[in-house]
């Protein structure tokens, strides 16, 4: 049975005692409409905890996704060593999609976005580039964004993806292998980068600019973060821009207005049938930001502002507010993973299985455009709450900073 994740009030009582919030309106206001947080916790927490654990888990993943290449251009490419690095490329694009609700610092201002994931590919000019030679890494390195990153390797490793995601080792010559051996590596070296910039050094022209980690967690007059409303700011904002993205864009523009304008070259992710799972995680990037949990079970777990996710800065103000914010993230999920047809909420992992449909399919399927329609809207109505009611909040903050 689903539980609903509505968070009981024996963890309100507590939290009226920790150090998360430090009021809730009254004595220590200077406006009697405001209400006074330390936001230092949750920052705090998030920055370390989730931000920077995602680009630790996404470099991880590319490192095994490396070792996959490589064994796969040791000696002759077998089917299990195909499978295991098309596995491997699931994985890291499951930490990259779970990072796109805080797209700022690093992987911005070094480029490391368009880098690796440009959308779409332009087929045509990938395979001209390739037909000039062997590729090596820095053949990559110096090509437009478009013929290089996730999804340049997603063709090459997955093949078109029109009647199947299931490419043949057989189907991948040599230089072909070449190519995705050196986008592997190129891509390695940027979730690296990412993950050193927000640990040891984030601007790479000054050696004594620190980690990026300590400007978002340690905002003041030092800071690229003046204050604590500053970084509130940017958490706000990140989840707004891929809810947006998400809905306004990587559903709606494939999905047209109508069945007969429903464009299957704007699908992100299609060679692999990845497209639901990413925007699943996209969103649940947004669940990870608002619960402070990236182990969040959306199906069974309840919701604690305790645990200095942004919930607790929403709660501080208005804890039903708080509830409906989850409560609007989790009707997103859930619409979008019902868009593969199999009526499952549990999983937008696409199997191949006769019930399960790519998002490719589906624009098409009318049996299917109103489940999209349905995940558009609720998709719309999270980002009107965010926007109108959550945002405005940071304005009526007194923050400790």
């Amino acid at each position: 049975m689903q539980r609903s994740g509505r968070f009981l009030f024996a963890s309100l009582l507590a939290l009226t005692a920790s150090s998360v919030l430090v009021g809730c309106g009254g004595s220590s206001s200077s406006d009697a409409n405001n209400v006074s947080f330390d936001a230092a916790p949750m920052i705090q927490h998030l920055g370390n905890d989730v931000i920077l654990q995602t680009y630790k888990n996404l470099n991880t993943a590319a490192a095994n996704l490396q070792t996959a290449s490589a064994a796969m251009v040791d000696d002759t490419i077998t089917e299990q060593e195909l499978d295991d690095a098309q596995a491997a490329w699931k994985q890291v694009r499951v930490y990259w999609e779970a990072s796109e609700g805080f797209l700022f610092g690093p992987v911005d201002a070094q480029g490391i976005d368009p880098a690796i994931d440009t959308w779409p590919l332009n087929t045509s000019d990938l395979q001209a580039f390739l037909s000039t030679g062997t590729k090596t890494p820095a053949d990559i390195r110096a090509a437009q964004d478009n013929v290089k990153g996730f999804h340049a390797i997603e063709f090459l490793l997955f093949g078109d993806g029109v009647s199947s995601n299931d490419q043949q080792a057989a189907d991948i010559d040599a230089s072909e292998l070449a190519y995705l051996d050196s986008l592997i590596q190129v891509l390695h070296e940027n979730t690296d980068a990412l993950e050193t910039a927000w640990t040891t050094q984030y601007d790479t022209g000054n050696p004594a600019s620190g980690p990026y980690i300590d400007q978002f967690t340690q905002p003041g007059t030092t800071s690229l973060y003046a204050s604590q409303s500053a970084a509130v700011e940017e958490l706000v904002s990140g989840v707004i821009a891929i809810i947006d993205e998400v809905g306004n864009g990587k559903l709606a523009e494939p999905f047209g207005t109508s069945l007969a304008n429903a464009d299957t070259t704007k699908v992100e992710s299609q060679y692999s049938w990845n497209s639901l799972t990413d925007f699943h995680n996209n969103v649940r990037s947004v669940l990870h930001i608002y619960t402070g949990e990236l182990d969040f079970d959306l199906q069974n777990d309840t919701p604690n502002p305790i645990k200095n996710g942004l919930m607790a800065f929403v709660f501080a103000h208005d804890s039903a507010l708080a509830q409906q914010v989850f409560d609007e993230i989790k009707a997103a999920m859930d619409a979008i993973a019902l868009i593969d047809g199999d009526d499952d909420v549990s999983t937008t992992d696409i199997t191949n299985n006769s019930t399960q449909k790519p998002f490719h399919n589906a624009i098409k399927e009318p049996s299917l455009r109103d489940e999209i329609q349905t995940a558009i809207d609720a998709l719309a109505e999270l980002q009107v709450t965010l926007q109108s009611k959550v945002q405005p909040l940071i304005s009526r903050t007194n923050f400790s900073l």
